[in-house]
């Protein structure tokens, strides 16, 4: 009973007295009752950082002290106070916390760069980091570019949903074991394919074993203890082979250098921690961007549209801004951790001493800093600063300038020529993470890659234009449907539609004619479905003996670059015979598109037989 009232008292004095003596004005102390309760729960696993973050931010606003696992701690989700500490006292902000155990099972404990506290190494280390990323950006996008054609070439699936994760991962791994490892990684070539399978899944749970042992690595779990634990011995074996492997070809500058300031144990380390900060962070982030792109296509076609006629830097511009905003709203690195090497005084009233823990919230600071912070807004940036993502300082993430330049290369690649979509509305309400030190997905999203194309839907009326495109907009809530009325009150302010208005009326026949003229021009780098086109008007212009001042020639050359299925009718007999309007032929022909004439009479079998029709068209 009297240790308990003693326990009591030095709490009371920690976490009441204590602050106030040492200057945490500003901060909130957080009560005897939640210290208990978040100290248990990150000692179960049942919360992680984030989420004692988000909990402590909920109650207790933007700056709050605690004591955590027997270490002060400070937890900012203030965005103008985390700027000015990571800005103006770096240089305090070098170390991060840890258990000293945990980090000894991750071989981080005063090695490599990432967890490195020894100083003086970590900042030769950074220097080899730096210079190293610096001239792998430089030959970036030869090298993005060779992978991207051949990927395309070789294994892009068009048309059917398709793992993007998985895609991307493929990559990033590939960039850095190219331009900063200087290895070959042949996108086609068997051996190198099953090595790249085995070193994500390595990368994958290194990063759940770096989770599992960084803060409190005891665990009544025997069995889960060993599995973390082999993990990080495969990831160190991993490490070695891409050392050998170098050391053979004699090619890795990056390795050279590091022998200067670290034994074997220290470069195999540095080797890990720059393919495990290489991969997965820049491919999820690049996930996060396309699920969002799925739900909102607008911002896709801007930035397609951009890429076709914009400079470089408003490429860069426009790309930027739809990464910022994805990391924004589900960042891949929902916290930072740091800890003071010196005693720090801030303007901002923040008191802090040596050994004091820092975390800065950056997952609370981008909801709370930001107007309408649930929106998906790229252009919020045009007014607002950007998020921390990359942190800022001594410590910031020293692969920012080759992680956007590979994301700038990837977007403007696929942009250009892509369109993704989901199967339903909202993508981004199926994804679930986990934090494991990156905020990872827990399971796989398939999102579908369309090309860039206008795909018109021609025939006589009444032959299932309408039922199989209401096919597809059931399977791809998102995709980008133009109907025959839609056509016609482009360019008439009445409500008037095609059964409404006889076809044959010359006026009519003219407006058709002027919106597919602005249809082309307008959407030209879009993925867009049209149901009345501009062959459509010259064949019923023709079969009633209209003349039309209209150019043929000018009308039907934006054709050439659009696909056109035809939908035939059906003689209803017993021999099923099909119908064809031999206009149509002529016409396509004339206009040069691509095409492909319907078989099936039912709906399910049209609509397989269009997405079959644009992967041909596409590979």
């Amino acid at each position: 009973m009297l240790r308990h009232w003693v326990n009591m008292l030095v709490h009371w004095f920690v976490y009441y007295v204590r602050p106030h003596i040492l200057g945490f004005i500003s901060s909130r102390e957080v009560s005897l009752a939640d210290t208990f309760r978040c100290n248990n729960n990150i000692k179960n696993r049942t919360w992680r950082i984030p989420e004692l973050c988000k909990y402590l931010y909920e109650k207790y606003g933007k700056l709050v002290h605690l004591h955590l696992l027997g270490q002060r701690v400070l937890i900012v989700t203030d965005f103008k106070i985390a700027s000015s500490l990571m800005t103006n006292h770096g240089h305090c902000l070098r170390q991060r916390f840890g258990n000293q155990f945990g980090l000894q099972n991750l071989n981080m404990h005063l090695t490599g760069l990432i967890w490195n506290n020894n100083v003086q190494q970590w900042k030769q280390n950074r220097n080899v980091f730096e210079s190293t990323l610096k001239c792998g950006t430089k030959h970036l996008e030869a090298l993005a570019l060779c992978h991207l054609e051949t990927l395309e070439k070789t294994t892009l699936k068009i048309a059917e949903p398709v793992t993007m994760l998985e895609l991307l991962r493929n990559f990033t791994l590939s960039m850095t074991m190219e331009g900063l490892f200087e290895i070959p990684m042949p996108i086609d070539a068997q051996d190198k394919y099953d090595w790249r399978e085995e070193a994500k899944t390595t990368v994958a749970n290194y990063f759940k074993a770096w989770e599992f042992f960084l803060l409190n690595p005891n665990s009544q779990s025997l069995a889960e203890n060993n599995l973390h634990q082999s993990a990080c011995r495969k990831m160190l074996l991993f490490a070695k082979e891409i050392f050998a492997e170098s050391e053979e070809i004699g090619s890795s500058n990056f390795i050279s250098h590091l022998s200067h300031c670290n034994d074997n144990n220290g470069i195999f380390q540095c080797i890990a921690e720059m393919l495990l900060a290489g991969t997965d962070t820049s491919s999820i982030t690049m996930f996060y961007t396309l699920l969002f792109l799925a739900d909102f296509p607008e911002w896709s076609n801007k930035a397609s549209r951009i890429i076709h006629s914009e400079s470089q830097e408003a490429i860069d511009k426009e790309i930027n801004h739809l990464y910022y905003e994805s990391m924004r709203l589900i960042p891949v690195g929902p916290v930072i951790l740091r800890q003071c090497e010196h005693d720090i005084e801030d303007g901002n009233g923040v008191s802090l001493r040596r050994g004091d823990g820092i975390i800065f919230n950056i997952s609370g600071m981008n909801r709370a800093n930001y107007d309408q912070p649930e929106k998906f807004n790229p252009n919020r940036y045009e007014t607002e600063c950007f998020p921390l993502s990359f942190g800022v300082g001594k410590k910031s993430c020293v692969g920012k300038t080759f992680a956007e330049r590979e994301m700038k290369l990837f977007f403007t690649w696929f942009l250009k020529r892509y369109i993704v979509l989901g199967h339903q509305a909202e993508m981004i309400s199926l994804l679930e993470t986990r934090w494991d030190v990156a905020n990872a997905p827990v399971q796989d999203i398939k999102l579908t890659i369309f090309p860039r194309k206008l795909i018109y839907f021609i025939g006589d009326h009444g032959t299932g234009k309408s039922s199989v495109m209401d096919a597809f907009e059931a399977a791809y809530p998102r995709i980008k449907i133009i109907r025959k009325e839609q056509v016609l009150t482009r360019q008439r302010q009445e409500k008037c539609s095609i059964q409404q208005d006889h076809p044959e009326n010359g006026d009519l026949q003219s407006a058709v004619l002027d919106a597919h003229t602005q249809i082309l021009n307008t959407f030209k780098s879009e993925l867009v479905l049209i149901e009345s086109s501009i062959l459509d008007c010259l064949i019923k212009a023709k079969g009633k003996g209209k003349t039309c001042h209209y150019n043929k020639i000018e009308l039907l050359r934006p054709m050439k670059k659009c696909l056109a299925v035809y939908f035939p009718m059906f003689e209803e007999n017993q021999h099923g015979k099909q119908g064809t309007n031999k206009g149509y032929f002529d016409i396509m022909e004339r206009a040069g598109c691509k095409s492909h004439t319907l078989k099936a009479r039912s709906v399910s079998g049209r609509y397989e037989e269009v997405m079959n029709f644009i992967r041909k068209c596409s590979s």
